[in-house]
């Protein structure tokens, strides 16, 4: 079980989180987490912590530290992703009561997710195992394993982020919107396109693409 998240947090849903894990270790299964630094320490509820007491490999990305200094606000792990065997699950969705509508008295978050199963689990698995090289400086991966074919859709992981000379994702999506005839719809809570993605939106507009 891989699980990465920006926030780790919630007196329900993360417990019953950390509940699980602890479980799933006690069977002997190989359970590793890595949360973000910033995006835990914004809060005062921490059930990540209760891993630890358990025994279980928990890494957060870019702390603080005072030797060698370090200190990295902008350098963050948003990706969100789980991975329990041949099954795995990414999106928006961080682990806290936020997202989950059964939850009382808290504001509710409105995100995606996707629950993925086939070859595309491996990509999920391999963007995983790179970050624990970052966060733990050891190459601690695991055998290969690729799930059988299912369902009908085309999936692949695009993996971007600073310690890439180019930026594949931004290259993807002109590409995409170059292509596109009819319409282009993005939902996303930051939006700070660069001039080159601009420029994709304006000429396919311009074409009486419906953007």
């Amino acid at each position: 079980v891989f699980l990465c998240t920006y926030i780790f947090k919630g007196k329900i849903w993360g417990e019953t989180f950390v509940d699980a894990l602890i479980a799933a270790h006690k069977r002997g299964v190989d359970v590793r987490v890595i949360v973000d630094w910033l995006g835990t320490a914004l809060y005062f509820t921490r059930p990540w912590k209760r891993l630890r007491k358990a025994g279980i490999k928990v890494y957060r990305f870019t702390p603080p530290r005072l030797f060698p200094p370090m200190l990295s606000i902008n350098l963050r792990m948003h990706r969100k992703g789980l991975v329990c065997a041949h099954t795995g699950f990414t999106g928006g969705m961080n682990v806290s009561d936020g997202h989950v509508l059964e939850c009382p008295d808290v504001n509710h978050i409105q995100d995606l997710h996707f629950v993925c199963r086939g070859p595309v689990v491996t990509e999920l698995r391999e963007a995983f195992l790179m970050d624990w090289t970052f966060v733990t400086n050891k190459d601690d991966g695991c055998p290969l394993v690729i799930p059988p074919v299912e369902g009908e859709m085309d999936c692949r992981v695009v993996l971007d982020g600073p310690g890439s000379p180019i930026d594949p994702l931004q290259d993807l999506l002109c590409g995409v919107f170059s292509c596109a005839q009819k319409r282009i719809t993005v939902l996303t809570p930051y939006f700070l396109p660069p001039r080159e993605m601009i420029s994709s939106l304006v000429s396919a507009a311009a074409r009486g693409v419906d953007v």
